[in-house]
């Protein structure tokens, strides 16, 4: 009951602060993320926004935006099923808050440790970069910008010094699956 009237507020607040701003939500803009591809060219995701999820998000699954847009990974689809599961942060609570924003960033990111060929650098910077990308379109980032890029640079700084093993099995994982 408690997560409901959060989201209640939330979603009251967003809005609230869409009127004051003249933000028309219906019509999100396209943000430019990262491939996570050999290439790590960057590609245009198309959003949406998400009234229960108080910000705008890819209108297709990110899976298939960056399978379609990122041809040069070695993995399909179907290689890829089940590799990205969000952000995996080890601190209760701070997961499900940071999924609410990074989770499509986080997506790719996984995605990107389980691509052959990759540095765990490239990825870990990619993630950042998608990261602020969302901070900046409209929802529950960009109304607390700086806070969120903030919390991009924790989240950057904990894979840089913690995602070791997730890239290593990750790039193991390629090695078995992808071409």
């Amino acid at each position: 009951m408690l997560v409901s009237k959060r989201r209640y507020f939330l979603a009251f607040a967003v809005l609230l602060f869409a009127a004051q701003a003249n933000i028309n939500y219906a019509d999100c803009p396209d943000i430019t993320m990262v491939c996570p591809s050999k290439s790590g060219q960057p590609f245009n995701v198309g959003f949406c926004w998400v009234l229960e999820d108080l910000q705008c998000e890819s209108c297709d699954p990110i899976l298939d935006v960056a399978v379609s847009n990122c041809p040069d990974s070695g993995c399909d689809e179907s290689a890829w099923e089940g590799r990205a599961d969000g952000c995996s942060i080890p601190v209760p609570g701070l997961k499900d808050v940071w999924n609410e924003v990074f989770h499509q960033a986080c997506n790719l990111h996984d995605l990107c440790y389980a691509s052959p060929g990759h540095s765990q650098a490239d990825c870990d910077e990619w993630l950042f970069r998608n990261m602020v990308a969302i901070c900046g379109s409209p929802g529950l980032g960009s109304l607390a910008y700086s806070e969120c890029v903030e919390s991009a640079g924790i989240i950057y700084a904990a894979v840089k010094i913690g995602g070791g093993s997730s890239y290593d099995s990750g790039q193991e994982w390629a090695k078995k699956n992808c071409k």
